[in-house]
Protein backbone atom coordinates (compact mmCIF):
# COMPACT_ATOMS: atom_id res chain seq x y z
CA UNK A 1 0.00 0.00 0.00
CA UNK A 2 1.58 3.25 -1.11
CA UNK A 3 1.49 6.63 0.52
CA UNK A 4 2.05 7.92 4.00
CA UNK A 5 0.47 6.14 6.94
CA UNK A 6 -1.40 8.55 9.19
CA UNK A 7 -1.79 8.21 12.92
CA UNK A 8 -5.52 7.55 12.45
CA UNK A 9 -4.77 4.77 9.94
CA UNK A 10 -2.34 3.16 12.38
CA UNK A 11 -4.80 3.52 15.26
CA UNK A 12 -7.47 1.76 13.18
CA UNK A 13 -4.99 -1.01 12.39
CA UNK A 14 -4.13 -1.33 16.08
CA UNK A 15 -7.84 -1.50 16.95
CA UNK A 16 -8.16 -4.51 14.65
CA UNK A 17 -5.07 -6.36 15.88
CA UNK A 18 -5.81 -5.64 19.55
CA UNK A 19 -9.47 -6.62 19.23
CA UNK A 20 -8.56 -9.93 17.63
CA UNK A 21 -5.97 -10.65 20.34
CA UNK A 22 -8.47 -9.85 23.13
CA UNK A 23 -11.08 -12.15 21.62
CA UNK A 24 -8.67 -15.00 20.83
CA UNK A 25 -6.35 -15.08 23.84
CA UNK A 26 -8.81 -16.86 26.14
CA UNK A 27 -10.67 -18.80 23.44
CA UNK A 28 -10.63 -22.59 23.37
CA UNK A 29 -8.57 -24.38 20.70
CA UNK A 30 -11.84 -24.56 18.71
CA UNK A 31 -12.16 -20.76 18.86
CA UNK A 32 -14.95 -20.54 21.44
CA UNK A 33 -14.77 -17.46 23.68
CA UNK A 34 -16.94 -16.70 26.72
CA UNK A 35 -18.47 -13.29 27.38
CA UNK A 36 -17.03 -12.02 30.67
CA UNK A 37 -20.28 -10.30 31.63
CA UNK A 38 -23.00 -12.90 30.91
CA UNK A 39 -21.10 -16.10 30.10
CA UNK A 40 -22.48 -16.47 26.55
CA UNK A 41 -20.17 -18.68 24.49
CA UNK A 42 -19.62 -18.21 20.76
CA UNK A 43 -16.81 -18.32 18.24
CA UNK A 44 -14.39 -15.44 18.89
CA UNK A 45 -15.21 -13.96 15.46
CA UNK A 46 -18.81 -13.52 16.65
CA UNK A 47 -17.85 -11.83 19.93
CA UNK A 48 -16.77 -8.24 20.63
CA UNK A 49 -13.79 -6.73 22.41
CA UNK A 50 -15.72 -4.75 25.02
CA UNK A 51 -14.12 -1.72 26.64
CA UNK A 52 -15.01 -0.92 30.25
CA UNK A 53 -13.81 2.67 29.79
CA UNK A 54 -15.00 3.43 26.29
CA UNK A 55 -12.64 3.79 23.34
CA UNK A 56 -12.68 7.59 23.32
CA UNK A 57 -10.56 7.43 26.50
CA UNK A 58 -7.23 7.10 24.70
CA UNK A 59 -5.18 6.33 27.82
CA UNK A 60 -7.11 3.08 28.40
CA UNK A 61 -8.15 2.24 24.84
CA UNK A 62 -5.57 -0.53 24.37
CA UNK A 63 -5.07 -1.47 28.02
CA UNK A 64 -5.66 -5.23 28.29
CA UNK A 65 -7.19 -4.83 31.77
CA UNK A 66 -9.81 -2.49 30.28
CA UNK A 67 -10.89 -4.70 27.37
CA UNK A 68 -12.39 -8.19 27.47
CA UNK A 69 -14.51 -10.55 25.42
CA UNK A 70 -18.16 -9.55 25.40
CA UNK A 71 -21.07 -10.87 23.41
CA UNK A 72 -22.74 -8.42 21.06
CA UNK A 73 -25.77 -8.21 23.36
CA UNK A 74 -23.75 -7.12 26.40
CA UNK A 75 -21.41 -4.79 24.52
CA UNK A 76 -23.88 -3.08 22.20
CA UNK A 77 -27.36 -3.47 23.65
CA UNK A 78 -26.56 -3.47 27.37
CA UNK A 79 -24.12 -0.57 27.14
CA UNK A 80 -21.14 -2.74 28.00
CA UNK A 81 -22.88 -4.32 31.02
CA UNK A 82 -20.78 -2.01 33.17
CA UNK A 83 -21.56 -3.46 36.61
CA UNK A 84 -20.70 -7.00 35.51
CA UNK A 85 -17.66 -5.78 33.58
CA UNK A 86 -16.37 -3.90 36.66
CA UNK A 87 -16.90 -7.02 38.78
CA UNK A 88 -14.95 -9.06 36.21
CA UNK A 89 -12.01 -6.62 36.25
CA UNK A 90 -11.86 -6.62 40.05
CA UNK A 91 -12.19 -10.42 40.25
CA UNK A 92 -9.63 -11.06 37.50
CA UNK A 93 -7.02 -8.34 38.15
CA UNK A 94 -7.80 -6.94 41.60
CA UNK A 95 -9.20 -3.72 43.04
CA UNK A 96 -5.90 -1.86 42.58
CA UNK A 97 -5.93 -2.54 38.82
CA UNK A 98 -9.53 -1.33 38.64
CA UNK A 99 -8.66 1.85 40.55
CA UNK A 100 -5.63 2.42 38.30
CA UNK A 101 -7.87 2.10 35.23
CA UNK A 102 -10.35 4.53 36.73
CA UNK A 103 -7.58 7.06 37.30
CA UNK A 104 -6.00 6.48 33.88
CA UNK A 105 -9.19 6.93 31.86
CA UNK A 106 -9.28 10.63 32.81
CA UNK A 107 -5.75 11.29 31.61
CA UNK A 108 -5.20 12.94 28.28
CA UNK A 109 -3.04 10.69 26.14
CA UNK A 110 -1.77 11.65 22.71
CA UNK A 111 -0.32 8.59 21.04
CA UNK A 112 2.52 8.96 18.56
CA UNK A 113 2.75 6.99 15.31
CA UNK A 114 5.78 5.20 16.74
CA UNK A 115 3.96 4.15 19.93
CA UNK A 116 0.98 2.89 17.96
CA UNK A 117 3.22 1.05 15.48
CA UNK A 118 5.08 -0.59 18.39
CA UNK A 119 1.77 -1.85 19.81
CA UNK A 120 0.72 -3.15 16.38
CA UNK A 121 3.95 -5.16 16.24
CA UNK A 122 3.55 -6.33 19.85
CA UNK A 123 -0.04 -7.56 19.51
CA UNK A 124 0.66 -8.89 16.02
CA UNK A 125 3.42 -10.97 17.63
CA UNK A 126 0.97 -12.15 20.30
CA UNK A 127 -1.40 -13.29 17.54
CA UNK A 128 1.42 -15.22 15.86
CA UNK A 129 2.15 -16.91 19.22
CA UNK A 130 -1.52 -17.92 19.46
CA UNK A 131 -1.38 -19.29 15.91
CA UNK A 132 1.75 -21.31 16.75
CA UNK A 133 0.18 -22.58 19.96
CA UNK A 134 -2.96 -23.67 18.12
CA UNK A 135 -0.83 -25.26 15.40
CA UNK A 136 1.08 -27.34 17.96
CA UNK A 137 -2.18 -28.37 19.68
CA UNK A 138 -3.61 -29.35 16.30
CA UNK A 139 -0.45 -31.31 15.43
CA UNK A 140 -0.48 -33.13 18.76
CA UNK A 141 -4.15 -33.98 18.28
CA UNK A 142 -3.46 -35.28 14.77
CA UNK A 143 -0.54 -37.38 16.04
CA UNK A 144 -2.65 -38.91 18.79
CA UNK A 145 -5.26 -39.88 16.19
CA UNK A 146 -2.69 -41.48 13.86
CA UNK A 147 -2.82 -44.76 15.71
CA UNK A 148 -6.60 -44.91 15.86
CA UNK A 149 -6.83 -47.42 13.00
CA UNK A 150 -3.74 -49.44 13.87
CA UNK A 151 -4.26 -52.61 15.86
CA UNK A 152 -1.92 -53.44 18.69
CA UNK A 153 0.25 -56.50 18.00
CA UNK A 154 -1.55 -58.35 20.82
CA UNK A 155 -4.95 -57.80 19.15
CA UNK A 156 -6.19 -60.08 16.38
CA UNK A 157 -6.20 -58.47 12.93
CA UNK A 158 -9.47 -56.90 11.85
CA UNK A 159 -11.48 -58.57 9.12
CA UNK A 160 -11.61 -56.63 5.85
CA UNK A 161 -14.53 -54.24 5.61
CA UNK A 162 -15.10 -54.15 9.39
CA UNK A 163 -14.46 -51.04 11.42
Amino acid sequence: MGGKSTLKTRMNALDGVFSEWVRRKDATPHGIARCVTCGHCAHWKNQNAGHFWKRQHKATRWNPFNVAVQCIRCNKFRGGAEAEHAAYIIREYGLKAFEDLEEAHNRVKKWTKEEVQAMILYYGGKLKELDQSLSSISSASSLSNLGANITHPSQPPRARGSQ
